[in-house]
């Protein structure tokens, strides 16, 4: 297989599956999340036009509800249609595996009372205790708003990842956070958000210079 960075990008995005909210009519915007240390940055035009970038060669697009890879080695730029993946990896008796944001569920939950600033918007601080599926709890702090731009900017990460990947341990998790504070700023270690602008972005970031390819023709071909 070309890239070896492909299925790593794959599990960067899954890390913020979030709980879908009601719409928001916003015009297009876009954002830098920092998960880990590692940024992604999330491009939105309208509801099913969004994109994600980890890499200069690699990102993530969802046009008219279809999830496609675009990731570019030696030369060579594949766009592969991820809409088959499950069933491709299924019927060959696979999975993706090792995913390593499966964060844990929520074990205790509350609000501090202390407020903080992130990337210039101020929210509110609440102490999380996560159990891991071996019984591992993990302390932490969590940084939420409902800043009307933030909670956009999850629901178009979580409308992506929701329509490209059946991945649902994080999104569980997250379900649990107050309704009215689902902007989410930083949470602990895994995730802090850098910028958000709502500049709409231009149409050639969503255009492919590629035909697409199925998932499974991609495999084969590499």
């Amino acid at each position: 297989m070309q890239s070896r960075n492909c299925f790593r990008l794959i599990f960067q995005i899954i890390a913020m599956l979030v709980v879908l909210v009601p719409a928001i009519v916003l015009a297009g915007g876009r954002g830098v999340l920092l998960l880990g240390d590692e940024p992604t940055q999330i491009i939105w035009q309208d509801h099913g036009t969004i994109r994600i970038d980890e890499s200069d060669d690699e990102y993530l697009v969802v046009r008219d509800n279809t999830p496609y890879m675009v990731t570019e080695e030696n030369g060579k730029l594949s766009v592969i249609d991820l809409s088959g993946m499950a069933e491709f990896l299924a019927e060959f008796g696979g999975e993706l595996t090792n995913n390593p944001y499966n964060w844990g569920k929520m074990n205790a939950f509350r609000e501090t009372g202390s407020r903080e600033t992130v990337a210039g918007i101020e929210g509110n601080v609440y102490a999380v205790t996560l159990k891991d599926p071996n019984g591992q709890t993990e302390s932490l702090e969590a940084v939420l708003t409902d800043d009307r731009q933030v909670v956009e900017l999850m629901q178009r990460y979580a409308t992506t990842l929701q329509t490209a990947f059946d991945v649902s341990e994080v999104s569980d998790l997250l379900a649990e956070l107050p309704k009215d504070q689902r902007g989410v700023l930083r949470f602990g270690r895994y995730l802090r958000l850098k910028s958000i602008s709502s500049d709409e972005p231009e149409d050639d970031l969503f255009e492919f210079r590629a035909e697409p390819v199925s998932f499974g023709d991609w495999i084969q071909e590499n």
